[in-house]
């Protein structure tokens, strides 16, 4: 009976590798691969490109690609390598800047735009509208900046930002211009163009107390912000601010 019981259990195993052999989809195996990576680094996957697209083949795998679509389209890009040969692991690399990479990364609660002001400024910025039955179903949501959807020279800048709060995570205490705390950190936490703007000058940079004030004047050079925001972020009160009037920037965050 054993015997019998033994052999029938094997017959039921060949007849699931013969079934799951026939049923391999390399698109639906790429989709699923590239989605499982994404929540194993905390990205939603709402960020990417899907279904994966097509590439070719190299060296035994079919290769297939996810473009992201944040911070603009192709700025990351998760690749999967499904091998021909069902004995070798199917592989999901990711391609681009690291600092685009991790960008990413967070919850899916907030859009793309609020996700980089919370990095900076912490989730206590933005505000949750909301009761506990939209918190269960997932129908709440955050303000300020809701539908807003910042352009690239403005998300290039708050990248950079949070590239230099890296740095300055890692600097031995808060130096006072940001070409030494390039000098304190480069090459293993900053790079040049992290503590360059859009326009290639070097970003707005004061130590405050307790905080730090980081900006760009846009391509003019100077600032647009009327005076009263100005005597806002430069006073010495203990706040956090973010302004945005074209394409000058200004943050006030704190120092790590």
């Amino acid at each position: 009976m054993l015997r019998f019981v033994l052999v029938f259990l094997l017959f039921l195993f060949v007849v699931f590798l013969v079934v799951d052999y026939f049923r391999f989809d390399p698109l639906e195996r790429a989709e699923s691969e590239i989605t499982f990576k994404l929540i194993d680094y905390d990205i939603p996957d709402c960020y990417f490109e899907f279904p994966p697209r097509f590439l070719g083949e190299s060296n035994g795998y079919l290769i297939y690609e996810a473009p992201s679509i944040e911070p603009w389209k192709g700025a990351v890009r998760a690749m999967a390598y499904i091998p021909k040969e069902r004995k070798k692991k199917i592989k999901v690399l990711f391609e681009g800047k690291d600092k685009y990479f991790e960008s990413l990364r967070g919850p899916s609660k907030f859009t793309y735009s609020q996700l980089l002001l919370s990095e900076l400024l912490g989730y206590g910025f933005l505000t949750y509208i909301g009761t506990g039955w939209d918190l269960f179903w997932g129908t709440g949501y955050y303000i300020p900046y809701r539908d807003v959807v910042f352009d690239k020279k403005t998300k290039e800048n708050l990248i950079n930002f949070h590239a230099i709060e890296e740095a300055l995570l890692q600097a031995p205490s808060t130096p006072p211009s940001l070409k030494e705390l390039f000098q304190k950190t480069y090459p293993f936490f900053i790079n040049k163009e992290d503590i360059l703007d859009p326009y290639g000058r070097e970003y707005f940079y004061k130590v405050q107390g307790r905080y730090v004030i980081l900006g760009s004047k846009g391509e003019n050079g100077k600032w647009d912000f009327d005076r009263e925001t100005l005597n806002k972020v430069f006073s010495n009160t203990e706040e956090k601010l973010f302004f945005l009037k074209g394409d000058d920037i200004i943050i006030k965050m704190k120092a790590p």
